[in-house]
């Protein structure tokens, strides 16, 4: 019995010990801290592991939150990109009002990275990728992150206005112009501020004529517009030399 009474405090004191170190082992923040130490040295796959052990244990932390948002950020790093929007999404369901700016601007960045470079591929990410876009620059007037939404923008309209005139020319190319005139009309109403605007309304002016249609509004937007341009230099050389620009147009088809 006095053996028991003897080993007792040291029990005591070891049972204190090990419930320190227990919650030191447990603690959120130091399960945060070494997975961003991880991504500092860009140990991903152990980063990763320390924050899903995080959201495991931690659900309802305050660090999970950061969690979720820098276990997206790793996936964007890497260039998983689809990983890095369920993630960005996923924060976005479960803190609204945390970061959002920043969410939306890599989630419109995550699509926008998907996108082929040459613009004749499929284009189905920039839909997603706009909206992200839009949805940042209508939510937050004076975001850091407004200018780089705007940038992204405007490259994914005008790969995807790039695209559009390849069609167009296409179209005539096969002789379908009445589908051609139809995209161009289309092109204009969408793609106002693209830099393929002279091209495609001279090309609107070439298939007006051919149709019948009113050429002399492309011609006027063409050269008020854009003045400067070698299409408006055309639709002048052309015209000084009184040759119909549809029978011109042909021979180049």
């Amino acid at each position: 019995m006095r053996m028991y009474f003897f080993l007792l405090p040291f029990l005591l004191i070891g049972c204190v010990h090990n419930s320190k170190d227990q919650k030191k082992v447990d603690s959120p923040k130091l399960y945060y801290d070494k997975a961003a130490q991880y991504k500092k040295n860009k140990n991903y796959i152990k980063a990763l592991e320390k924050l899903k052990e995080l959201r495991k244990h931690f659900f309802y932390s305050l660090y999970n939150q950061k969690a979720v948002l820098l276990m997206a950020d790793i996936y964007f790093i890497q260039g998983q990109y689809p990983q890095a929007v369920e993630s960005y999404e996923k924060h976005l369901e479960l803190y609204p009002t945390k970061k959002t700016d920043y969410v939306l601007y890599q989630i419109g960045l995550s699509y926008k990275k998907q996108l082929p470079y040459r613009s004749d591929y499929d284009l189905n990410f920039s839909a997603p990728a706009l909206k992200a876009f839009d949805r940042l620059l209508s939510l937050k007037k004076t975001s850091v992150y407004r200018k780089g939404a705007q940038k992204a923008k405007r490259e994914i309209q005008n790969k995807k206005a790039s695209k559009e005139l390849e069609a167009i020319l296409f179209y005539i190319k096969q002789g379908w112009n009445k589908a051609a005139f139809k995209r161009i009309q289309f092109f204009i109403k969408n793609y106002p501020h693209s830099p393929l605007m002279p091209k495609t309304l001279l090309e609107g002016f070439f298939l007006a004529e051919l149709l019948d249609k009113v050429a002399e509004k492309f011609k006027k937007k063409l050269i008020e517009n854009y003045p400067d341009s070698q299409e408006a230099k055309t639709i002048h050389k052309r015209g000084a030399r009184g040759s119909p620009l549809s029978k011109w147009r042909r021979k180049l088809l």
